[in-house]
């Protein structure tokens, strides 16, 4: 006797092993991740030396091109940029999508600013380095420090502005 339909086919579904090697995959894939995101503590001294450095840079280049004098401002926990106004004034570069004043992550803090030919006052370091439309640069060194660690960010007379690691 034939059978009008023919016999259903197992059903197939994901067996034990593979279900465990897409697991293990998975964790694999978590635990590079994990690691990737716990950063030593000197490791965001170090970011932030960087970003220092770049935004230097750039405050730089922006007073180069819109012919105008940019400073920098340093507390101990932040930095800000300012700008000359048309009014004479230095204002704060707040509506600036670079250059808008900056807090520094927790555990990072700026440990002295010294600048050639200014002599550090009433102990209110740190202090600033103006930036000429010119492109003169002063010499300076910004020291960040946290955990242990310490970065320096230096910038030339020559225009070059680096982080580098120590001092």
């Amino acid at each position: 006797m034939t059978r009008p339909y023919p016999a259903p086919a197992r059903a197939r579904g994901f067996t034990l092993i593979e279900l465990l090697v897409v697991v293990m995959i998975i964790g694999i894939i978590v635990a590079l991740a994990g690691v990737q995101l716990m950063r030593s503590p000197g490791e965001a001294v170090r970011d932030e030396s960087e970003r220092l450095a770049l935004l230097l840079r750039s405050a730089r280049e922006e007073a180069i091109m819109q012919g105008r004098v940019f400073a920098f401002g340093a507390g101990r926990d932040s930095y800000r940029f300012l700008r000359l106004e048309r009014d004479g004034k230095l204002k704060i570069t707040k509506d600036d999508e670079i250059l808008y004043p900056r807090q520094l992550p927790r555990g990072v803090a700026i440990e002295s600013l010294q600048v050639e030919g200014v002599v550090p006052g009433d102990g209110s370091q740190p202090q600033g380095v103006v930036l000429l439309p010119s492109g003169d640069l002063p010499s300076f060194r910004i020291l960040l420090a946290g955990s242990g660690a310490r970065w320096t960010v230096v910038g030339n007379p020559d225009g070059t502005i680096r982080s580098e690691a120590g001092s």
